[in-house]
């Protein structure tokens, strides 16, 4: 990157707070997440593996933003609560040129300024509430009905590579959840990708994801299983990286991530299986049981609270009669991966290695690999 410090970049803007560390050079946001990982996760620590030079800026692939028309422009951005005097009153910051944007996401948006007024002027100034991105997804989140020629784009003009597929969402508000109950529809693209994981986390870190992805995959099979046990498996990557003899068995809650999960792998002769719901539930129903067969391995990538007590109760219950031989668990908080690690060594596992990644630099956040491996009697 040009700008070793974010908030120097010409198309940060000041007002934003959502990259923590903007005002840090690299370094510094180094030395800070390894005293955070080192206050939790103990001293003497490997040091966190830094994002690549080509990623500290312009990493982020996955972003919403809400729509406003700033001096009679439409512009793409955040919304924050702002103490006007007295009174609590709504802030509109732009994320037009943000810098943190993957390129295609801000040449994106340039296009759909320019675009959606000339073209659609009512529904951009009074019925979008934003767009939410995703390489290679662009979903247009509104009030109302989709505008009916919105098929009649012609987008394979407008997209900007990598960026080939187009959807809609009507929902009544935006709240905690971007997306609400109703459809995603697919406006453009190829109709056999219809199944998408929009509305089930992502990660997209990038090259040091694939790394961490790829450490682990290699541990797993160092317990040579006959298959992987995933909770919270997403859509399904960590099945893509197994030999396709050995067997995948995925939880996840997300119901579209389920669906395109199952699409992964198609004629694999070892068990391909993925169930929706909560991990605390699945781990007690009878047909996921029946489908785990040892000697197996457990990767556990689990949202940053961590694992909830009644998914150790489950998991303690299923390693009184199946015990993996490895595990892999990716965490995106140190605190609760600390908690969490107490829990897998009084169930009987020691840490085999643990490592930090800075996943996502300008931030606070980070992500930490630990391998565990069963404990051998009298060792």
């Amino acid at each position: 990157s040009d700008f070793e410090v974010l908030a120097k970049h010409p198309g940060c803007p000041p007002e934003c707070r959502a990259c923590h560390y903007k005002d840090l050079d690299y370094p510094a946001q180094l030395a800070r997440k390894q005293t955070w990982a080192e206050s939790r996760l103990g001293e003497n620590l490997p040091a966190v593996i830094p994002a690549p030079l080509a990623e500290r800026i312009g990493n982020r692939s996955k972003s919403w933003m809400r729509s406003s028309f700033v001096n009679g422009e439409l512009s793409f951005g955040m919304i924050r609560a702002k103490r006007i005097g007295d009174a609590w009153g709504r802030e509109f910051i732009s994320w037009n040129e943000c810098p943190q944007h993957h390129p295609a996401i801000t040449e994106m948006l340039r296009h759909l300024r320019r675009i959606l007024p000339d073209q659609y002027p009512e529904f951009a100034e009074k019925n979008l509430l934003g767009v939410w991105v995703g390489l290679p997804h662009l979903v247009f989140v509104a009030t109302s009905p989709m505008p009916g020629g919105f098929r009649a784009v012609p987008w394979e003009s407008i997209l900007v590579s990598p960026f080939n597929r187009v959807w809609f969402h009507e929902t009544s508000q935006v709240g905690k959840k971007i997306f609400g109950a109703k459809p995603i529809e697919s406006v453009f693209g190829p109709p056999s990708q219809d199944l998408h994981p929009i509305r089930a986390f992502r990660q997209v870190a990038g090259t040091l994801l694939e790394a961490a992805r790829n450490r682990a995959v290699t541990a797993l099979l160092q317990g040579h299983p006959k298959m992987i046990l995933d909770l919270y498996c997403g859509s399904g990557e960590i099945a893509l990286r197994i030999p396709r003899a050995i067997g995948w068995l995925g939880i996840e809650h997300a119901k579209e991530a389920v669906l395109f999960a199952r699409t992964l792998r198609s004629g694999s002769d070892a068990v391909h299986s993925v169930f929706e719901g909560a991990v605390e539930k699945r781990l007690r129903d009878p047909r996921v049981l029946s489908l785990i067969h040892t000697p197996y391995s457990l990767y556990i990538n689990p949202p940053r609270p961590g694992l909830g007590a009644d998914a150790k109760v489950g998991l303690a219950e299923l390693f009184k009669t199946k015990r993996p031989g490895r595990i892999a668990y990716l965490s995106c908080s140190a605190s609760s991966l600390d908690r969490d690690l107490e829990f897998f060594t009084q169930s009987g596992f020691e840490v085999e290695s643990i490592q930090s990644y800075d996943f996502f630099p300008q931030t606070e956040h980070f992500e930490t690999l630990v391998i565990l491996r069963p404990v051998l009697p009298n060792s």
